[in-house]
């Protein structure tokens, strides 16, 4: 059950939304026991952004939320194709140049869904 939020200076259409929605689906399964169909995504677009004081060029801000035990149990490799697959899509979708797409993996003790916490229910 990943959330991917991304926040970014550009003004998106519902269309870069989806397309990098689709995108982030495709990339999560590059970790073992993520599941697309449980991806959450959330978007912040024409943010109040800058990077080295430039508010001007885009840029954006990636945070990749996993449940902590699987972060921690998964091989640094695979993390880095996430984010390199991550910042390939927000690159692509966007025209923001790969060197100001930051990605930050946030991992989180316990998760929960409906109410449950995933590892007795959905995982």
């Amino acid at each position: 059950m990943p959330f991917i939020n991304t926040t970014t200076n550009v003004s998106m259409s519902r269309k870069q939304k989806d397309l990098i929605d689709a995108g982030l689906r495709e990339a999560i399964s590059i970790i073992p026991r993520e599941r697309a169909e449980l991806l959450m995504v959330n978007f912040n677009d024409a943010s109040s952004m800058a990077l080295a004081g430039d508010k001007i060029e885009p840029c954006a801000m990636v945070e990749i939320k996993l449940l902590a035990r699987i972060a921690a149990e998964t091989d640094n490799s695979l993390l880095e194709k996430l984010m390199e697959a991550t910042t390939e899509v927000i690159s692509r979708v966007l025209l923001i140049k790969p060197e100001r797409i930051y990605v930050a993996f946030i991992g989180s003790p316990m998760w929960g869904a409906a109410g449950v916490n995933i590892e007795n229910g959905l995982l």
